[in-house]
């Protein structure tokens, strides 16, 4: 071991031999010292407290580019020492993870002059100033709390008998299913399948909730144009019911019942003459009925609908131009897992053929292109419900 102080002389003893103190020695090339090796910092056998920084791994395509510029003399610039960030996983709620669907509605958009994700485009016209007026205030409903006693009870009523709500629910269900549910179709058009057994959903509270499902949910309601004429008994002329029946029936079960009903047949047809005086032949057409677009966009906001067929039988084939837009848009928005075309009163293949209305006018590459845009890419039980479109 080498000291600080002089140990003794040479053996030429000509000067003392003195301790080498801050000298690296002079050695030949090709050899390393080894007080200057640097120990790899990977190495966690000796210290496994010391927190380690592992090097980011270099995306393939970032490498590639930087050996392309060392193999053609350029220098490296600040873009290629970036490394890619990586691709985010695809989300389910979004229309794009269904590649066809999305592509469909995008299509379906550019045919209309919307943009693509179906907003329509500003205009001076659609801008509308808001009007100033006086502020509306609610009206203040007053709950009138009577005495107790005041309301007299059955006399009849003796509370040791077992009621209609101590049965078991299965049993309850099988009622309701007698009651509620029909062998055809609840058309509105014919007002064919219509009872008064719907007066015993005002039993109480939970008779209301059981049974309205099976009212709404295991019936099949056909809404058509009715040429039925209504009018007041001073007027000269009545005009025809049209749609007015179904939205009226719409509005009269509101959004939660609305969302029960699951198999829908939709007829779409024109005005007559005689039931619609003073219109012209344009405003006599589906595509113009205020009353059928409001249906649709009731159907569209509330509507879980599983099973859905449309039938046009316009006065001349409906080709679905830029002029009908707010129709299409409508339509467009009602949902569906299966989507059939032709008689809405009909269930499963055409029977009725010698029937006076013909179902056939809509074009195939309309027809292609509002089942590719109603129906969804998934059941609606297996679909994201944050999924809109």
């Amino acid at each position: 071991m080498l000291s600080s102080r002089p140990t003794g002389r040479s053996k030429a003893g000509r000067r003392p031999v003195r301790a080498i103190r801050d000298k690296k020695p002079q050695l030949a090339p090709g050899y390393i010292d080894s007080s200057t090796l640097v120990i790899d910092g990977d190495d966690e056998g000796y210290d496994e407290d010391r927190p380690l920084l592992k090097k980011p791994r270099l995306d393939t395509e970032l490498i590639i580019k930087m050996e392309d510029d060392l193999q053609h003399n350029q220098p490296l610039s600040a873009i290629n020492l970036i490394s890619r960030s990586p691709t985010p996983a695809p989300d389910p709620s979004s229309l794009a993870y269904y590649p066809a669907t999305w592509s469909a509605v995008q299509n379906f958009n550019k045919m209309l002059g919307l943009a693509p994700d179906g907003t329509p485009r500003p205009t001076k016209s659609s801008v509308q100033k808001r009007k100033a007026g006086p502020p509306t205030t609610k009206s203040l409903i007053v709950k009138v709390l009577l005495p107790r006693g005041i309301i007299d009870k059955n006399a009849n009523f003796d509370p040791t008998k077992v009621g209609f709500m101590d049965l078991p629910g299965e049993l309850r269900n099988e009622v309701y299913a007698i009651v509620f549910k029909k062998n055809k179709n609840i058309e509105f058009k014919g007002r064919s399948g219509f009872s008064h057994s719907s007066a015993f959903l005002r039993v109480n509270k939970q008779v209301h909730v059981e049974a309205r499902k099976i009212l709404y949910g295991e019936n099949r309601f056909v809404f058509s144009h009715s040429v039925a004429r209504l009018g007041k008994y001073y007027q000269q002329e009545w005009r025809e019911t049209g749609y007015g029946h179904v939205r009226e029936f719409l509005g009269a079960i509101g959004p939660e019942n609305t969302s029960l009903i699951t198999n829908i047949g939709i007829g779409f047809e024109d005005g007559t003459p005689s039931g619609n005086p003073g219109k012209t032949t344009n405003q006599r057409r589906f595509e113009y009925n205020e009353d059928i677009i409001w249906i649709l966009k009731h159907l569209s906001n509330y509507g879980k609908i599983e099973k859905l067929k449309l039938g046009f039988s316009g006065r001349r084939m409906f080709y679905g131009t830029t002029s009908v837009a707010d129709f299409l848009l409508a339509l467009k928005g009602v949902k569906t897992d299966v989507l059939d075309y032709g008689n809405p009163s009909s269930i499963g293949e055409e029977t009725d053929w010698f029937y006076r209305m013909h179902y056939t006018k809509l074009t195939n590459h309309l027809k292609e292109l509002l089942k590719a845009v109603m129906t969804r890419p998934l059941p609606l039980k297996d679909l994201n419900p944050l999924l809109q479109f």
